[in-house]
């Protein structure tokens, strides 16, 4: 009986800690996305640059928030949302480039 609860106070102190800091750490890793996902982004940021729903500089920073989130967050994306809050893109410019890759990842998902 003691052991067990001394196994739960261990499990509970480790998964509080992955709560409070996985979300929040950075690393000096290197910047990596899954050339599968990069290519998503790319050729659905393509997509949206050509009919003009934003602009090449706009697409760029799109990608590098993207991989910067995935780097910084490791999982916890947060989306666009600095770029909106900073001015880079619009809201409905978030909300179109959000639901285009959505649609996208599903599509690979449901091919794969």
């Amino acid at each position: 009986m003691k052991n067990t609860k001394i196994s739960l106070i261990l499990i509970l102190t480790i998964i509080s800690m992955l709560v409070f800091t996985g979300c929040n750490s950075s690393t000096n890793t290197p910047l990596v996305m899954s050339p599968i996902i990069e290519t998503i982004y790319l050729n659905n940021l393509q997509e949206l640059v050509i009919d003009k729903t934003i602009t090449q500089r706009q697409s760029d920073k799109v990608l590098e928030e993207v991989k910067t989130n995935m780097l910084e967050s490791k999982g916890c994306y947060y989306g666009l949302l600095a770029l909106v809050r900073d001015g880079v893109i619009k809201q409905g410019q978030s909300d179109k480039i959000n639901h285009k890759i959505m649609l996208a990842m599903k599509a690979y998902k449901h091919y794969k």
